[in-house]
């Protein structure tokens, strides 16, 4: 339960940084705010066990391990 609070409150700054964004003039550091905050916002989605799983099972052979997994897990 507490990942997916996380989560959620992670989603919420992305959305209000989105927002201020669509209000004021978008200018090069505004944009890559957002699209650091938006990948932050994936990330903590994906890091849900129930998330990750349902990610997992979209592809018919599932996402093979890249070298950060491995990296991180070795």
């Amino acid at each position: 339960m507490t990942l997916w609070l996380t989560a959620l409150l992670v989603w919420v700054a992305a959305g209000a940084r989105v927002g201020r964004v669509l209000v004021k003039p978008a200018t090069t550091a505004r944009v890559a705010i957002v699209v650091a905050v938006a990948a932050v916002a994936l990330a903590a989605t994906v890091a849900i066990p129930d998330i990750a799983v349902a990610v997992d099972n979209l592809l018919p052979g599932g996402l093979r391990s890249g070298w950060l997994s491995t990296g991180i897990v070795d």
